[in-house]
């Protein structure tokens, strides 16, 4: 799959982008702080409200992404549906997220009136989630002040007239399947962009997947007693007949091909 970069810039972008990680862990340590242990316990509630509850973490080459967001489409009788969720770490943005009352905020350095997120520490950034099979078809690894980079279906060149195709499973592990009343630690997804170098990234990735490391586990385990039993916990894994069915769903039928050699 195609590893795309966006350079971050702007006052404002920076900002909130920075907002973002206002609550910036140590990724070794055990600690849990009153917002993190907030965060943790109403996946309780999550399961409630849809089924399920699932929290993942995103990385490039081996190092944390300041902050993850990675796009799931449900699969439904074998095939990828047009149905999403977006789950890592999902900014919920409290007070007025409008680009205008940004801006005149940012003049009047009124910073207690900008947008703030609501939980960042990606140990316990979980997100409802009905239960299923789901697949990844897009991770998108922010690094404020930094780039934004983006892992998924190569963007359409202006030369090439665009074709629409379905979602599709990236490259590596994709797969998850959730159950129903589970609160689900998805451990890690790493971006192993295979072109890489001069302070930008192009070309073709691939993602590796790998259970919680033992301090996150270790956090829930000390500050939260009685969630820690609830969680299971887990990885995402490749599924080479979904990749396959998806492949051959979407390659242009052959009147496709005489019309685009017309």
């Amino acid at each position: 799959m195609w590893v795309s970069e966006h350079k971050t810039f702007g006052m404002a972008a920076a900002f909130l982008a920075a907002s973002t990680l206002s609550s910036c862990v140590n990724m070794e340590s055990t600690e849990l702080n009153g917002d993190a242990k907030t965060a943790a316990v109403a996946s309780v509630a999550m399961v409630k409200q849809k089924g399920a509850a699932i929290v993942v973490r995103v990385k490039i080459n081996n190092a944390y992404c300041g902050s993850g967001v990675v796009t799931l489409n449900k699969v439904i009788d074998g095939r990828i549906s047009e149905s999403r969720v977006d789950i890592g770490q999902v900014t919920h943005m409290t007070g007025s997220n409008k680009l205008g009352d940004i801006s005149s905020n940012l003049l009047k350095l009124n910073f207690s009136a900008l947008p703030k997120s609501q939980s960042n520490d990606m140990r316990t950034s979980y997100e409802p989630i009905e239960p299923g099979a789901y697949v990844v078809t897009q991770v998108v690894c922010d690094n404020p002040g930094l780039n934004t980079i983006t892992l998924g279906p190569k963007p359409p060149s202006l030369f090439e007239k665009p074709v629409k195709i379905g979602p599709m499973p990236l490259l590596g592990d994709s797969y998850i399947r959730i159950g129903s009343g589970q609160i689900v630690d998805a451990g890690l997804l790493n971006i192993d962009a295979l072109e890489v170098g001069g302070g930008r990234v192009g070309g073709v990735g691939r993602l590796i997947a790998s259970e919680a490391p033992t301090a996150f586990r270790e956090s829930v385990r000390q500050h939260l007693p009685e969630l820690y039993p609830r969680l299971t916990y887990t990885k995402f894994s490749s599924n080479l007949d979904l990749m396959l069915s998806s492949l051959n769903l979407n390659m242009p039928s052959a009147k496709e091909k005489h019309a685009k050699a017309q």
